[in-house]
């Protein structure tokens, strides 16, 4: 395919294809501006630059945060699931190793402690003769900022693989079984969480109701000449920002609440994304992009004269099952 300049330089006239040099040779950074557009999602962006003033003629590039995105102007020309695993795997610094490898759980692996990535190691000594993952904040601050969680490549991959092979099984005995598992997984985990948000909500709640009642007394009260109009101002600003701040209370329960809910309407989601998979054998950055949004490894315990470590894996849509 042409790069978009070569083709405008041939359309108008200025070149033909032969006096060209490499017209088919796309550039890394022109690919990544295009994954990373939102225009192809549909939207349309504005105020994305701005000149210093009528003077300065150059530009100055506004940041994506301050610029002005209007959604839905145009039909899109990809999915959002496909721009979010597009845009997940260039943000992703892809370092290689000694051998010149690029590594499958690039930018997929944090510690559970600290939350930093987690690096490849090679092995330095006779030690160990396996490659590992490690805390990048461990290995550059010490231990006395975070623990190694020090956790092989080899032990990972068939950990991660055999989840996946897992959830592949599964969803081919039956998708609605499927999805009543993951349903009930969900569940399971919220349970007690949507138990003591619902009891607080209703407290927050009937608190508030009998606040505007207390000040619907106390203007009566007032107006009766039965306390004063200091005393009323008092009490009843008392009782408001009281009020106000349950309020912001129940609004922040609510939207806990919704978030539940969706992750419940996102099982449909990870059902329809792990179907398309009739059997995986390997594992690849891929196929990683796609089923996972990030992998917690946990410091490794002794138990019972056993080591024993905890990887959670959060899939897209659902987190960990």
């Amino acid at each position: 395919m042409l790069r978009p300049r070569c083709y405008d330089d041939i359309k108008a006239g200025r070149k033909s294809l032969e006096e060209i040099e490499y017209p088919y040779r796309w550039y890394e950074s022109s690919i990544i501006k295009i994954v990373k557009n939102p225009v192809y999602l549909g939207h349309m962006i504005n105020h994305k630059n701005i000149t210093r003033s009528y003077k300065i003629k150059k530009r100055i590039n506004i940041p994506l945060d301050e610029q002005i995105v209007v959604e839905n102007t145009h039909e899109a020309m990809v999915d959002a699931s496909t721009f979010e695993i597009a845009n997940k795997m260039v943000k992703v610094k892809k370092k290689k190793d000694k051998n010149g490898q690029v590594h499958i759980f690039a930018g997929l692996l944090k510690c559970d402690k600290c939350g930093k990535n987690m690096v490849f190691t090679h092995p330095k000594s006779g030690r160990s003769l396996h490659p590992f993952y490690a805390c990048s904040n461990a290995k550059r601050n010490g231990k006395a900022v975070c623990s190694y969680h020090y956790t092989r490549y080899d032990h990972l991959y068939k950990v991660v693989l055999n989840d996946i092979q897992k959830q592949v099984q599964y969803v081919k005995i039956g998708e609605d079984d499927y999805l009543q598992y993951l349903t009930k997984s969900n569940q399971k985990k919220q349970n007690d969480r949507i138990k003591t948000m619902t009891k607080e909500r209703i407290k927050y709640s009937k608190r508030v109701t009998e606040i505007d009642l207390i000040i619907k007394r106390l203007y009566e009260d007032n107006v009766l000449e039965k306390i004063t109009d200091e005393r009323f101002m008092t009490m009843t600003k008392s009782f408001e920002k009281e009020q106000s701040n349950l309020k912001v209370l129940l609004e922040d329960l609510y939207s806990k609440l919704a978030e539940i809910e969706i992750k419940t309407l996102n099982s449909y989601q990870f059902r329809k994304l792990i179907k398309q998979y009739t059997e995986v054998t390997e594992l690849t950055a891929t196929l990683l992009k796609e089923l996972v949004d990030k992998i917690v490894i946990h410091q490794s315990e002794t138990m019972d004269g056993r080591k024993i470590q905890k990887i959670d894996i959060h899939y897209r849509f659902i987190g960990t099952i």
